[in-house]
């Protein structure tokens, strides 16, 4: 409350002293009434206000653990991922080189037809 509101409500509570004393008792006791429910509602926007920065204060922290977990879990997963296309590679390099083998098996089997074709077609090419 500004200083001038004050001391004007001092005057009229000085004024009010002269009047009769059941008056101005009443009027002391609304006037200590209004003065303890400024100072109340005072007291609760500064509680309010300090609830609020604990609260800012908890979600920032919650958002912040929140955070730190879902990087762990990424990193857990990303692990995982690669550890299994490692896997998968691997597995997948040894089948190709099994069926490599497998056709240069079969291929050599071949290799002897193969080789009477050739001569044969140059021999005819010379005729």
């Amino acid at each position: 409350m500004p200083d001038i509101q004050k001391m004007q409500e001092n005057n009229a509570f000085e004024e009010n002293q002269n009047l009769p004393s059941r008056a101005g008792e009443v009027i002391r006791l609304i006037y200590n009434a209004e003065l303890k429910s400024q100072e109340r509602l005072k007291d609760a926007e500064s509680d309010a206000g300090k609830i609020i920065e604990e609260a800012k204060a908890e979600a920032e922290k919650i958002i912040e653990e929140s955070e730190l977990n879902a990087n762990a879990k990424i990193k857990l997963v990303r692990n995982l991922t690669e550890e299994r296309g490692r896997e998968l590679t691997l597995a997948l390099t040894e089948k190709s080189q099994d069926e490599c083998e497998a056709l240069k098996a079969e291929a050599r089997t071949h290799i002897d037809k193969a080789a009477d074709a050739v001569v044969k077609k140059v021999l005819e090419s010379w005729q």
